[in-house]
């Protein structure tokens, strides 16, 4: 059995070189959309399935055996106890602020090494000492990479807001990194993705009083590394109007839209990218809700949500057009399927 559900019709997102099947003639040279790169292991970690999403495990029982046996293991003693997520799950707005502080870390970067204009800050990472991105910005440039130019009083308040849950709340941070000589390393961390540090010149007295002397200031911001490990050859480029095109596609609301939209988004682009012969990707019906991170839904069974927030992503990836169609069938074994056929034109 098998059904089509492109049927309803679809948001508007502005035209852009490729993006939708039909807009560029065949053989026509088509000019390279402007792209900002995030490492491929941070992608990853934000498409990370939780498994067994109903048993809350302590920061110590999530860690892996290797790490625990590592002579570098006191770096978590003060946070054993804390219950962890198994993925990292970012809001719409904390995705949308990183991508932001990602295209600033690129223009503000030399030779495309997405390491800032500042003095690289070494920090633990990995059971090593790493240099980590940072750079120096302002709250409007953060800001106009979100917003755009026209923002909003309330906008930058939401701006600091993220920042400092960025900089406040601990992730927990696993995935195995394979090296140039042909070994694997275990990378686990508990930490902040973003360090914020305010450097401000010349503040009034009144300024103080009105807590108004952050708009004036620049800030010096470190980047977690998981956001640039292995850049230069394990990474995914996003369009750097991604943002934009995702709230039009989604129909956001106050800049609002489903966190399972971002989720499907960027495991399609991975899918996309990381197999360039793929046409298309399967995802059983009953895994999808993971795929989207709603496993709380699951677990509360709220139905009408998790079929609310799947409609939103599967209408929103057709409007971006990351695919052509996307096909419910039944598979081999009698279960529900989705087959995205994948735009291999898409950029």
């Amino acid at each position: 059995m098998k059904e089509n559900i492109d049927a309803s019709p679809l948001p508007v997102v502005p035209e852009r070189p490729a993006a939708l099947p039909g807009q560029v003639a065949a053989g026509e040279k088509v000019a390279p959309v402007p792209t900002f790169k995030v490492s491929g292991h941070y992608v990853n970690q934000k498409t990370k399935e939780i498994e067994n999403y109903a048993e809350q495990l302590t920061l110590w029982d999530a860690l892996n055996p290797t790490t625990k046996e590592g002579g570098d293991i006191a770096r978590f003693d003060p946070y054993r106890t804390e219950i962890v997520v198994q993925a990292l799950r970012l809001t719409t707005r904390e995705d949308n602020v990183i991508n932001g502080l990602m295209r600033l870390l690129k223009r503000k970067s030399k030779g495309g090494d997405y390491m800032g204009n500042l003095k690289p800050c070494v920090i633990r990472y990995g059971g090593e000492d790493r240099p980590a991105p940072s750079f120096e910005c302002s709250l409007h440039e953060i800001a106009t990479e979100v917003y755009g130019n026209d923002y909003s009083g309330r906008q930058i308040e939401l701006i600091k807001e993220t920042l400092e849950g960025l900089k406040e709340k601990r992730r927990l941070i696993s995935y195995r990194r394979r090296n140039e000589a042909g070994t694997t390393k275990v990378i686990e961390e508990y930490i902040p993705l973003v360090k914020e540090y305010l450097v401000v010149d010349n503040v009034t007295d009144a300024e103080l009083a009105n807590n108004t002397y952050r708009e004036k200031g620049k800030i010096a911001l470190i980047i977690n590394p998981l956001l640039i490990d292995q850049i230069d050859k394990i990474f995914i480029e996003y369009p750097e109007d991604i943002d934009q095109r995702t709230m039009i596609a989604a129909e956001a609301y106050n800049n609002r839209y489903p966190e399972a939209v971002n989720r499907l988004r960027d495991y399609l682009i991975r899918a996309i990218q990381t197999n360039k012969k793929l046409e298309t990707t399967e995802i059983n019906a009953d895994k999808l809700p993971g795929k989207l991170g709603l496993e709380r839904y699951v677990h509360e069974g709220r139905q009408k949500l998790i079929k609310q927030n799947t409609d939103k992503a599967l209408k929103a990836v057709r409007a971006l057009g990351l695919v052509t169609k996307i096909d419910r069938l039944t598979g081999a074994e009698g279960q529900w399927k989705y087959v995205f056929h994948l735009n291999r034109d898409w950029q």
